[in-house]
């Protein structure tokens, strides 16, 4: 049997108590053993797996915590994980800091086990951060709270509780569609029949895939490519009139034009280039 290997950084950053977010402690294991907290940890905790397999139990229920997929903790959780392999190896990370709770309640990250797609950012900021605290020297902890703050935005963006439901798995089956669009964005005629044609898929699964990974809808989101190239095109183009970019980006009316462009943006076209 191998050797175990534990690293284990318990930190103490100057002005831990006035900072949002900091890494109270993080490490990893070649061996993870049986671990029981019948009052939980006092930490927000996280703990994913590298190799092998575990079992958890919290909450009432249990689960296995293959690769790819990591426990979410808020503090004084009861929870129970042991190995269900001979060799379970784990990374885990917790944290505190005076907004740590209303960070995670934004994200609406709840206590429960997370599952991500392999080219997920999940599948290496985690050692990433450990990396990092064990080469360098976070006097104030700075580095720590950044990347505590970035883990979470990646968790809550690319991490699902359901297998089939991650943004990063849905994003790979609008790609096709994307490319498209942005290449066609002037084609007056799209419509969001025409948009679930070419991913072969209906309109409500269309308009759901694109709600779960943009939070907008397929229209919407071809909305936003046409502005952004109306943009492009009125500041680099001082001669193309308003209409002429209204008809280049896919507006059938200037009037329509000129009020997406105004509730995206904020102003009409003209005032946009005038200003920029």
């Amino acid at each position: 049997m191998s050797s175990v290997t534990r690293r284990r950084f318990v930190l103490t950053p100057a002005y831990e108590n006035t900072l949002p977010l900091y890494i109270e402690s993080i490490g990893d294991n070649t061996h993870e053993a049986l671990v029981d907290r019948q009052a939980g940890y006092p930490f927000f905790h996280w703990i994913q797996t590298l190799s092998g397999e575990g079992a958890v139990r919290f909450q009432g229920g249990e689960t296995k915590l293959p690769v790819r997929q990591g426990i979410f903790l808020h503090p004084n959780v009861p929870h129970h994980y042991e190995p269900l392999t001979e060799r379970w190896e784990t990374l885990y990370i917790t944290f505190g800091g005076t907004a740590a709770q209303a960070v995670v309640a934004s994200l609406g990250l709840e206590s429960g086990v997370y599952h991500w797609e392999d080219e997920s950012p999940l599948s290496t900021l985690p050692a990433d951060m450990l990396r990092r605290v064990e080469d360098e020297s976070d006097m104030f902890g700075l580095g720590g709270s950044t990347d505590v703050y970035r883990f979470l935005i990646h968790l809550q963006k690319y991490g699902h509780t359901e297998p089939d439901g991650s943004v990063a798995g849905n994003a790979r089956k609008l790609q096709p569609l994307i490319r498209w669009l942005e290449t066609n964005y002037d084609d007056a005629s799209i419509g969001i029949e025409r948009m679930a044609s070419r991913l072969h898929v209906s309109m409500r699964t269309l308009n759901s895939l694109f709600r779960e990974t943009f939070g907008l809808t397929p229209y919407a989101y071809l909305l936003h490519i046409r502005i952004r190239q109306a943009k492009t095109m009125l500041l680099n183009d001082p001669r193309l009139t308003v209409k002429a970019v209204a008809a280049a980006t896919g507006f059938r009316d200037v009037s329509h034009f000129t009020a997406t462009f105004r509730r995206a943006v904020g102003m009409p076209p003209d005032r946009f280039r005038k200003l920029h």
